[in-house]
């Protein structure tokens, strides 16, 4: 679908749809973005285009996904997709990953500009209003998207032929701590000033929603001790004249940080590394590479003597880790880099020669932040692992939260080996931190 508009031409064109498709009159065209200082091409923190002047180019792939080209003064590329054999759907979209990556399963955004490409890093983009014709193109839509590179943010809307007689004003994510009383306004507008009904749906337990004047409304919540991870929360308004729009915001409650190492006595992997450390004991960054088979993680304790300590992650052949169990063996002296390996370094002098390592991924996600095709940070990471050298019984074994966990928590050895005819036996348990009773349950099992 293509509108074209300059001078006179765009005039007559806007009068003649105006008198054939009364449609048409509600109908808003516009591409809009903004940006911290300096992020823009042109020295500029601020752009709008409309079809006068330009032209607006829209190609989708039956629902799958949204392409748009804007040309004129600036050129602008915009593409967004809920992810492999995905439809598009009315809803938000937290952490979509750059359109060039190869985890094909997750939703994707990307926009370039005059030049510039932001489309490797990590976005966040609101889907209010899309519409297809009977051959699968489009011919309506409405997406707000952000998308931060470090200290960058890039923030914008784009509209094709959308009711915008109610507008909804909410932030696309909100970050927010158990225990601390959050709260979060949500404005509408009216064209025309009309009465507008304003109310949400899908609120956290705990969590209320009030209208606060006619244009605007307050979610109000205190996080509790177990309410961690993401939240989905829909604003909806309507005139009752049959426009109205909704919106989409996450609110992210951040969980546990801790790392706890334990070297036993014996160990060649680590000797003499075990450490217990909290959030106020030490800095950590994780982040992973591009592709989503490596992924790096720094510890460094703030007290002073105590060196810093890494672990290093390559899956095999560079494939995505995804939370589940892994076994490595890896020889320290022959094995090239980018077979799978796990790394805790620094590797002491005289280390083993076969390292066999179990490690358990609970959870892997990634926050906005990325620099480009350098890397993503983790928002979350929960990992365990054990470590023995050259088949010896002394391990090294640790865990790592950040950002993460859970109020009930399962302890269970990674693995167990056991040869045929012997008798295995290990011990399993669960605790919630909330002291509620925990049932456990097994399967399938041999």
């Amino acid at each position: 679908m293509r509108i074209h508009g300059t001078g006179r031409c765009a005039v007559a064109l806007g009068l003649l749809l105006a008198l054939t498709s009364p449609k048409a009159l509600a109908g808003d065209t516009l591409f809009v973005v903004r940006s911290t200082p300096g992020v823009l091409p042109g020295g500029v923190d601020s752009l709008l285009m409309r079809p006068t002047g330009g032209s607006f180019d829209f190609s989708s792939s039956w629902q799958k996904e949204l392409r748009a080209t804007v040309s004129g003064p600036h050129n602008w590329n915009l593409s967004a997709s809920a992810g492999r054999l995905r439809d598009l759907e009315l809803t938000g979209y937290a952490g979509a990953i750059g359109w060039g990556t190869a985890i094909d399963t997750l939703p994707k955004f990307s926009i370039s500009g005059d030049g510039r490409a932001w489309g490797a890093t990590y976005s966040h983009f609101d889907v209010r209003q899309l519409g297809f014709a009977w051959n699968g193109t489009i011919n309506r839509a409405r997406v707000q998207f952000e998308q931060q590179s470090g200290p960058d943010l890039i923030t914008g809307e784009l509209r094709f032929d959308a009711d915008t007689v109610v507008r909804i004003v909410a932030p696309l994510r909100k970050r927010a701590r158990r225990g601390v009383p959050l709260e979060l306004d949500v404005g509408v507008v009216h064209s025309t000033g009309a009465p507008v009904t304003l109310s949400s749906s899908g609120l956290p337990p705990g969590a209320t929603f009030e209208v606060v004047t006619p244009s605007q409304g307050r979610l109000a919540w205190t996080p509790t001790a177990d309410q961690q991870g993401d939240f989905h929360v829909t604003f909806a308004a309507a005139d009752g004249s049959g426009h109205g729009e909704e919106a989409h915001t996450w609110i992210q409650v951040d969980g546990d940080t801790l790392a706890d190492i334990v070297s036993d006595p014996g160990d060649r992997m680590f000797p003499g590394r075990s450490a217990r450390l909290r959030p106020g004991d030490m800095t950590t960054s994780a982040f992973e590479w591009p592709g989503g088979g490596v992924v790096s993680l720094l510890v460094t304790p703030k007290t002073a003597g105590q060196q810093p300590w890494a672990v290093s992650i390559t899956n095999a052949g560079y494939a995505p880790l995804f939370p589940g169990n892994y076994a490595i063996e890896r020889r320290w002296s022959s094995d090239a880099f980018g077979m799978a390996e796990f790394i805790v370094s620094p590797i002491p002098q005289g280390a083993c020669t076969r390292a066999e390592t179990r490690f358990r991924i609970r959870k892997l996600t990634i926050d906005a932040g990325g620099s480009g095709y350098t890397s993503y940070p983790l928002r979350t990471l929960w990992l365990e692992w054990e470590q023995h050298c050259d088949a010896e019984t002394p391990a090294f074994r640790g865990e790592v939260r950040l950002n993460a966990g859970s109020p009930t928590v399962i302890y269970a050895p990674i693995a167990r080996m056991v040869r045929s005819g012997d008798e295995l036996a290990f011990h399993v348990w669960a605790r919630d931190t909330l002291g509620r009773p925990v049932t456990i349950a097994s399967g399938p099992l041999p």
